[in-house]
């Protein structure tokens, strides 16, 4: 289970159920700058559950559903002739340990352990052993083991790879990354495998801003321009608010305001001693302010 903050000074806190969960050989939890994540090693069936991570005042969750992995036969079963009653042996080989025994049968009807029948696991080989084999057995032997198809959704809609959605499937081990993520990104997202299905609910905020750039104040003439600039720690998502005096300003043929990665400039042409006052830059917690002067040019006359 993995996300990213905004802020990679904040304090986190994982949690299965109302329980906290520490580092440990089965818990391991990463941080990596704005990524965090959580890894269970060697999942087993008990670990099943809601889990949730804390940031400060805000919690998501997401649910665990374990069930048997999906497997690959590396090694297939190959046929067999014995002499009755001598033993006959098959044995196979699965890309993965499995957590569900598998099932094992003869002519359709499943293979219990007892004194004619040894059904043994070593690492991924299965081996099931037909001891005093007669005529009345002859038939196929097969072994079952479940197979999962994984379908990602955001709400009712089917998610298909693409430039803004990229879906990474690396052994076991699944993954939904959304590239270049914005508000309309924001929902609720699950993932169907089989006839089980998980969902977690994706929140898209502003990120924190700093103020790497302070605006700095300026004095020009009139009618001559006045250039403010200043720069943030983050690209962001919505526009920021410039104001002169308290009134917020628009784009227009006296007011340009630009945007060139992190670095804001709002430039004021033409003008006049009736602008002088405050500017300032808003955007969510951040903010800068400086001072507007502007003066008349004085002309002498010499007689």
């Amino acid at each position: 289970m993995d996300f990213s903050v905004s802020n990679p000074r904040c304090s986190i806190r994982w949690y299965k159920g109302s329980n906290v969960i520490l580092p440990s050989e089965h818990f391991e939890i990463c941080s990596e700058g704005c990524y965090r994540k959580l890894v269970i090693q060697q999942v087993a069936l008990d670990d099943e559950g809601t889990y949730s991570v804390q940031v400060g005042e805000h919690t998501c969750s997401a649910k665990l559903t374990v069930e048997a992995q999906s497997l690959l036969m590396v090694r297939e079963l190959k046929s067999v002739a014995v002499v009755a009653p001598d033993e006959a042996c098959f044995e196979c080989e699965v890309s993965v340990p499995v957590l569900k025994a598998p099932v094992w049968s003869l002519m359709g009807e499943a293979l219990q352990q007892g004194p004619k029948v040894s059904l043994e696991k070593m690492g991924n080989v299965h081996r099931l052993t037909l001891r005093q084999t007669s005529v009345d057995m002859n038939g196929q032997e097969q072994r079952q083991a479940p197979r999962q198809d994984i379908r990602w959704y955001k709400g009712s809609n089917v998610i298909l790879p693409s430039e803004h959605f990229e879906i990474c499937s690396e052994g076991c081990y699944r993954k939904l990354v959304i590239q270049q993520v914005a508000l309309d990104d924001e929902g609720t997202y699950s993932v169907q495998v089989g006839e089980h299905t998980c969902s977690a609910k994706l929140t898209v905020e502003a990120q924190s801003l700093l103020m790497v750039r302070e605006l700095k104040s300026v004095a020009v003439v009139a009618p001559d321009e006045a250039c403010f600039e200043c720069e943030v720690s983050v690209p962001m998502l919505k526009a920021p608010v410039w104001s002169l005096k308290g009134e917020a300003l628009q784009q227009g043929p006296k007011v340009s305001l630009e945007k060139m990665g992190n670095v804001h400039r709002l430039t004021l042409r033409q003008t006049s001693v009736d602008m002088n006052g405050l500017v300032e830059f808003t955007s969510g917690k951040a903010k800068s302010s400086a001072k507007l002067h502007v003066k008349i040019l004085s002309m002498g006359i010499d007689i």
